[in-house]
């Protein structure tokens, strides 16, 4: 209905100066905040300690190493039913249900319902590649090996420099692992988890029907499950890491705060040897299928987001 309101008023030769006066104070607004917070970091960073890391208790991982790829059948998976229905099928917060008629043995009975046409038609085929390597840090870029005798390097993430919790230091994920110049070797974990790439066969078949709907529902389920299945996949590689019962690291997507350059999807991908999971690239390095996630693990027990 936004929509709908705003081409009245543009069509309106009275009110669209109004309008377009207001959207451009708007912008202007938007703007003017946005680089002031840009502004604000860039002093932060140049002013702010660098965090002091240590290593003591670092326990780098013996074993686990090499690449693995598994597959799952979707009605094995555990879903996070409530990111599935709040945000991923947009019913909003479970208090507003209510008011909406909807009640959770409803959205019980949706989730089976297309958690069984899912895996009918194979539109959703829960996949993943993941695996552990050697590496080090060199300044904030990590570099990870083929083996530990480092004779070939396999790629380098280029760690953002991040301004820690309560603006106390600065830090970039680089320094959680041992440096180049330590002579020690670690360890970086790497995974790729796909809802597989029938899903965008599926969803345009729904819309070709103008099932808009139904598509919301496939589109959100395959969401669901690459991001449910990528906590899953971390917690693998923790287990084969000889962390079994510690809840030890953090990932790191390409794309977000503390590894910005997408270029890591495709240092992943290249790594791993994702092609076989039916996973592309595009020239902007994201994925496709879009339901694909990937990600960078650090093992080092201090690692945090903040």
């Amino acid at each position: 209905m936004d929509g709908v309101n705003t081409m009245g008023l543009l069509m309106d030769k009275e009110k669209r100066p109004v309008l377009l006066k207001e959207n451009q104070q708007s912008l202007l607004i938007q703007y003017q905040k946005a680089k002031g917070i840009k502004e604000e970091k860039g002093k932060l960073l140049e002013t702010l300690p660098r965090r002091k890391v240590s290593f003591r208790h670092h326990e780098v991982p013996a074993e686990g190493y090499g690449t693995q790829k598994v597959e799952f059948k979707l009605h094995k998976l555990s879903l996070d039913r409530k990111s599935l229905y709040s945000l991923n099928w947009k019913f909003g917060k479970k208090s507003s249900w209510i008011q909406k008629g909807i009640t959770v043995e409803q959205l019980q009975r949706l989730e089976k319902e297309w958690v069984e046409k899912a895996e009918q038609n194979r539109w959703i085929i829960p996949k993943a590649r993941f695996g552990i390597f050697p590496a080090q840090a060199d300044g904030d870029e990590v570099v990870f090996y083929e083996s530990e005798k480092k004779e070939k390097e396999l790629g380098r993430f280029n760690f953002d420099l991040c301004i820690g919790k309560g603006r106390k230091d600065k830090f970039s994920i680089g320094q959680y692992f041992h440096s180049v110049e330590s002579g020690q070797l670690d360890a970086i974990g790497l995974q790729i988890t796909t809802a597989g790439i029938g899903v965008e066969a599926g969803i345009k078949s729904l819309k070709d029907q103008n099932d808009s709907e139904s598509a919301l529902y496939l589109q959100g389920l395959s969401d669901r499950v690459a991001e449910d299945m990528a906590e899953y996949i971390h917690q693998l590689l923790r287990t084969r890491a000889g962390y079994k019962k510690e809840n030890r690291g953090q990932r790191y997507s390409p794309g977000y705060p503390a590894l910005t350059n997408l270029k890591g999807n495709s240092i992943i991908w290249d790594a791993l040897g994702a092609e076989d999971l039916g996973v592309t690239l595009t020239d902007a390095n994201e994925f496709y299928p879009p339901s694909t996630t990937a990600a960078v693990i650090c093992f080092h027990k201090d690692a945090s987001y903040s």
